[in-house]
C-alpha cells in the first residue's frame, strides 16, 4: 500500500518547535488535562535512538519512559535536549493538530472560568454544526483553578460523544428531536430530562473514567 503524502496535511515542523510543543503537552496533562501523549522517537547526533513518553523536560534535559503501560519496571531515559537531532512519530491526523506549531492549543494551564465559557460556546457551536441543530452548553459546577482542568476533560468527552453518534442521518434525527441543552451537573450520571441531558462529573475528576465509546453507548441508550 501506498500513500499519498499530499494528502497527509504534515505541517512543517522543526525539531526546537516539536520539543517545545511536547513540552507544553506534558504541563498540560500534569495541570490534569486529558490529551494524548504521542510515542516518539528521539535521535542524537550520535546516532542513537531512544523511544518513549515525555515524561518532564528539566534543566536542559528530556526524560522519556519507555512502555508506560507496562505495570513494573518501565525504562526510563533521561537525554540532552542539546543533543537531539530527529524525532519521530506514528502519523495520526489527531495527534498532527496536537503537534503542530500553528494550531492553538485546545487548553492552557491558566484557564479560567471566561476561558471554560469559551470554551462551552466553541463547543456548541461545533455540535449545531455538526447535526444542524442549535445545542446549549451550561455548567451548574463551581469553576475553580483546581477544577477547569476536569470541567474541560467532561466537556470534551461529551462533545466527541456527541459527534460519534451523529455520525449519519439517524443518529444525527436522533439528536435534533431530543437534545437542545447539555449541562454538567451534579447527582446525575446521564439522564435526559426535558430535552436536557444532565451529566455528572465529580469537580476533582475522581469519577471521570468514561472512554468515548461507553459515553456515546450511554447517551445513544438515552434517545
Amino acid at each position: 500500500m501506498t500513500f499519498d503524502v499530499a494528502n497527509l496535511n504534515v505541517p512543517a515542523y522543526s525539531v526546537t518547535e516539536l520539543l517545545q510543543r511536547l513540552d507544553s503537552l506534558m504541563k498540560l496533562t500534569r495541570a490534569g488535562f486529558n490529551l494524548p501523549m504521542p510515542e516518539v522517537t528521539l535521535g542524537t547526533q550520535q546516532g542513537q535512538s531512544y523511544t518513549g513518553h515525555v515524561a518532564s523536560f528539566e534543566s536542559g534535559s528530556i526524560t522519556l519512559v519507555h512502555e508506560i503501560n507496562r505495570q513494573f519496571n518501565p525504562s526510563v531515559m533521561v537525554l540532552s535536549l542539546s543533543n537531539i537531532v530527529s524525532i519521530t512519530f506514528d502519523y495520526d491526523e489527531n495527534i498532527n493538530k496536537l503537534l503542530d506549531p500553528a494550531q492553538p492549543l485546545p487548553y492552557s494551564a491558566d484557564m479560567g472560568p471566561l476561558d471554560l465559557k469559551r470554551l462551552m460556546l466553541k463547543y456548541s457551536e461545533e455540535i449545531g454544526d455538526k447535526i444542524n441543530s442549535k445545542i446549549q452548553i451550561e455548567n451548574t459546577l463551581e469553576a475553580k483553578a483546581e477544577t477547569i482542568p476536569h470541567l474541560c476533560n467532561a466537556l470534551t468527552l461529551v462533545k466527541q460523544s456527541i459527534i460519534r453518534i451523529a455520525v449519519d442521518d439517524p443518529g444525527k434525527e436522533s439528536l435534533r428531536e431530543n437534545v437542545t441543552k447539555i449541562q454538567l451537573a451534579e447527582a446525575v450520571d446521564f439522564k435526559l430530562q426535558d430535552k436536557t441531558l444532565l451529566f455528572n462529573i465529580v469537580p476533582d475528576g475522581q469519577n471521570f473514567s468514561l472512554s468515548m465509546a461507553d459515553a456515546s453507548e450511554q447517551i445513544a441508550r438515552l434517545l
